[in-house]
């Protein structure tokens, strides 16, 4: 890559390629163009590599209160394969099996029991790699499931958004006003959560990207549950919110719109871990 493109002259680097499976090819080439070299790079390429599902869990593992459940990526060219991929990890039921490089839910299943494996057969698997996580049940005192999302620009945090449902698969559903004002109260609480406030700062800290994800969950033991951290989510999207009722959603995402925007126009920001083995942008002078 370095050879097909000179980056002599090139002042700094924005990296749009998000997903470490989706585009792994690109990121690797990146990675090793940018190595050694003083370029301030957004959302450096080797650091995205690390957030693929089975090997962040090494990098958040250790925080206290955070639960990470078990992941493993298995490519099955058969039906046993996933029977065997499940032995081989040491999971116990439930867990969750999709497709790698699959974001929003898009062909997660979720398998109770040895009965059901047959759920496979919903999904496009023939030729995929894949990841079998396990389930963690993290019911809150009321029987529901949690799932909120803090968004992370240049370490600093932002809680983004914050969903209860009856179903431990949580997905975001059209917002309503009523529901707007029930998220915002529970963004509000979680963020006056000690225990939350040190488990986000070790992963700022963590996980050294400069604009990303993460989503957790909670539940009635106090303790949290991570879930996945990716430069690909949904965060600057207005996605979930009428066009009617943005101005309701604002103090939330009106922050998040300001602090990337000072993050992106300022790429001496960009290496916000000083103590890391990577260049030292923040000693560069460029724009």
């Amino acid at each position: 890559m370095k050879d097909r493109f000179p980056l002599k002259g090139i002042p700094w680097i924005v990296n749009a390629c998000a997903d470490a499976d989706e585009y792994r090819s690109g990121l690797e080439m990146l990675a090793q163009a940018t190595l050694g070299n003083q370029i301030p790079v957004f959302n450096r390429a080797e650091a995205v590599l690390g957030t693929a599902r089975d090997k962040i869990i090494e990098t958040v593992s250790g925080i206290d209160h955070l639960i990470v459940p078990k992941c493993i990526k298995f490519e099955p060219k058969l039906p046993k394969d996933f029977k065997e991929a499940f032995a081989r990890g040491g999971f116990d039921y439930p867990v969750l099996v999709r497709p790698a490089a699959s974001q929003t839910g898009r062909g997660l299943i979720k398998v109770d029991g040895p009965e059901e494996w047959d759920k496979i057969f919903t999904i496009d698997w023939a030729g995929r790699s894949l990841y079998m996580t396990q389930f963690v049940d993290r019911r809150d005192e009321d029987g529901r499931f949690t799932k909120f999302r803090v968004a992370f620009i240049n370490k600093q945090p932002f809680l983004r958004s914050a969903y209860t449902r009856d179903e431990p698969i949580v997905h975001g559903v059209p917002r309503t006003p009523k529901s707007i004002r029930q998220e915002i109260a529970s963004i509000e609480t979680l963020g006056k959560n000690e225990t939350l406030k040190a488990i986000i700062a070790q992963l700022g800290n963590r996980i050294r990207l400069n604009f990303w994800g993460v989503d957790l969950g909670y539940s009635a033991d106090g303790d949290f549950v991570f879930f996945e951290a990716s430069a690909a989510m949904s965060i600057t999207s207005r996605s979930n919110t009428p066009d009617e009722h943005l101005l309701l959603f604002a103090p939330i995402l009106t922050p998040i719109y300001q602090a990337l925007a000072l993050a992106i126009s300022n790429p001496r920001s960009w290496n916000c871990w000083p103590e890391a083995n990577i260049p030292k942008a923040a000693n560069r002078k460029s724009g």
